[in-house]
C-alpha cells in the first residue's frame, strides 16, 4: 500500500488499534524502510503485545472464559454469517450498548459519533473477525519498536478508559520508546479520535509541524483512479488538505466566471480568530430554516471557527467541532430556532442521495445546513445558497496546537472572507452589513 500511495519521499505513519499493530509489523519485517523513509510515527489506542492479558473490563474468571471460548465461537458464527447478520439487526439495542461500552469512555457521546461507530463495526463481516482474531494472541512486537529509533518524532496516545488496549499497554510502549510523547486523554475510550477529536488533532498537528520543519511537506501529488459512484459514473475526488489551492488559487466565485457571479457578494477582512467567530454569530442572525451555507478554504483557514460562531448565534446545543470523522453532526436548538447541521463533505462523493444516506434524524428544509468542502458536491440540495470562501494571507502558517483558524491577529494571520448569495433567497440581502468599519474590501 505504501509503495502505491507514496512511492518516494518521507512518510508519516499514523495508526489506531490494529493500524498501529500493522505499523509495528512493518517495522519488524522492513526496518530498512522505516530507517530510510519514515519521518514520524503516531501510535493511537494500540498495543505492542500481551493482548491475551486484557480483561475487557470483566472479572478475571470471565475474561479467562472469554479468551478460551472466543475462537471457537467465532468460527461457529462465521459458518453461519447470514444468521449472524440477521441477529445483529434483531438485537440492535444490545449491539448499540456493547459498541458504546467498548468504544467510548462515557455514555454521554454525540449520537452521530455513536451511530458512526456502530456502522463502522457493523460493516465488518463476522467471518473476517473470525479470521483475524487469532492474530491478537500472536501479536508481540515490542522488540520491533526499536526501529522507531531515537530522533524519530513519535507520539503514543491513548484513552484512560480504553478497555480493548488499556493505557498500561501504551505506557509499556513508551517505556520501549522513551523519546516518544505519551499522551493519556482523560475520559476517553478506545475510539479516542472520535470521542475527543480536538485533543487528537492538536497532538497530530504538533507532530506534523515537527516533521515539516525537518522534511518539508511530505505528501506527494494526488494520484490513482477516480472513484466511481453507485451507477458507475466517475466521481470528483475531493482535494486532500495538501492539494487545497493556495491563497492565490482560492478565488472568490465571481473571479472564476461561474454562475455565482450573479449573486450578492461581500468581501470582509477578518484579522483574528475571535473576529471570525463573531462574524459567524452575526451571520447567524441572517440565516433562516432551509438555508444552505457552503464553506471553502484551505486546511486551517477558519471554516470550523466560523461555524462555531454560527452555532453560538443560532443558540444550538453541543460544542461545534470539525465533523471530519463522523461526516455530519446535528446540533438541536436550545430555543425556538432551527437545528444546525454541520457537514464535512471531504469524503462525500456528492449529491442529495449521499446526504440522505447520512440518516441525520432531522429535516434539512427545517435546518440551517453548513457544509465544509461542499462546493461542487451538494449544490443540488438548494437553488438558494450562500457560498463562503475563506482565504489566508500568503505565507501564513497554521499555528501549532491551535484550533482551526487560530492566530495572533497579525497581518500574516488575517483572512479575507468572501460571501456570495445565490438565488432569490439572497437577492435582496446586503451581506456587507456583516463587516465592521474598515473591514470591507
Amino acid at each position: 500500500m505504501l509503495d502505491a500511495a507514496v512511492p518516494a519521499g518521507p512518510v508519516v505513519l499514523v495508526g489506531h488499534s490494529m493500524g498501529g499493530m500493522t505499523m509495528m509489523a512493518l517495522a519488524h519485517h522492513h526496518p530498512g524502510y522505516v530507517a530510510e523513509r519514515v519521518a514520524a510515527v503516531a501510535l493511537l489506542g494500540t498495543s505492542a503485545g500481551n493482548l491475551t492479558e486484557v480483561t475487557y473490563g470483566l472479572p478475571a474468571a470471565g475474561a479467562r472464559a472469554l479468551r478460551r471460548m472466543a475462537p471457537g465461537v467465532l468460527r461457529t458464527l462465521a459458518a453461519r454469517a447470514d444468521l449472524v447478520e440477521r441477529g445483529r439487526r434483531a438485537t440492535a439495542d444490545l449491539f448499540t450498548g456493547l459498541v458504546k461500552r467498548y468504544s467510548f469512555g462515557t455514555r454521554d457521546v454525540d449520537p452521530g459519533v455513536a451511530r458512526f461507530a456502530e456502522r463502522l463495526i457493523e460493516s465488518v463481516p463476522v467471518d473476517v473477525v473470525a479470521d483475524f482474531y487469532p492474530a491478537f494472541a500472536e501479536h508481540e512486537k515490542t522488540a520491533a519498536l526499536a526501529a522507531f529509533e531515537e530522533g524519530l518524532p513519535a507520539l503514543i496516545l491513548t484513552g484512560d478508559r480504553d478497555l480493548l488496549t488499556p493505557r498500561e499497554h501504551s505506557e509499556a510502549m513508551a517505556g520501549a520508546l522513551p523519546h516518544a510523547d505519551l499522551v493519556v486523554v482523560e475520559g476517553a475510550g478506545h475510539l479516542v479520535m472520535l470521542e475527543h477529536p480536538e485533543a487528537v488533532n492538536d497532538r497530530l498537528a504538533e507532530l506534523l509541524t515537527r516533521t515539516i520543519h525537518t522534511h518539508g511537506h511530505t505528501a506527494p501529488p494526488g494520484r490513482g483512479d477516480r472513484p466511481r459512484g453507485r451507477s458507475g459514473e466517475l466521481k470528483q475526488n475531493p482535494p486532500s488538505p495538501q492539494e487545497t489551492p493556495s491563497p492565490q488559487e482560492t478565488r472568490s466565485p465571481q473571479e472564476t466566471g461561474d454562475p455565482l457571479s450573479s449573486g450578492r457578494t461581500a468581501r470582509i477582512r477578518v484579522a483574528t480568530p475571535d473576529r471570525m467567530r463573531e462574524l459567524g454569530r452575526s451571520l447567524a442572525r441572517l440565516l433562516l430554516p432551509g438555508d444552505l451555507v457552503l464553506l471553502t478554504g484551505e486546511l486551517g483557514a477558519g471554516k470550523t471557527t466560523l461555524t462555531r460562531g454560527l452555532g453560538e448565534g443560532l443558540d444550538v446545543r453541543g460544542a461545534v467541532t470539525s465533523p471530519t470523522f463522523v461526516i455530519a453532526r446535528v446540533h438541536p436548538p436550545l430555543g425556538d430556532g432551527p437545528p444546525l447541521v454541520h457537514v464535512d463533505a471531504y469524503r462525500l462523493g456528492g449529491g442529495l442521495e449521499e446526504m440522505e444516506d447520512l440518516d441525520l434524524d432531522v429535516s434539512l428544509p427545517e435546518s440551517v445546513v453548513v457544509v465544509e468542502w461542499g462546493e461542487g458536491k451538494v449544490e443540488e440540495l438548494s437553488e438558494d445558497r450562500l457560498h463562503v470562501v475563506i482565504e489566508r494571507s500568503v505565507g501564513s502558517e497554521a499555528v501549532s496546537g491551535a484550533e482551526d483558524g487560530a492566530g495572533d491577529g497579525s497581518g500574516e494571520d488575517a483572512r479575507t472572507v468572501t460571501l456570495t448569495g445565490v438565488g432569490g433567497r439572497w437577492a435582496g440581502q446586503d451581506l456587507s452589513v456583516l463587516a465592521e468599519p474598515g473591514e470591507n474590501g
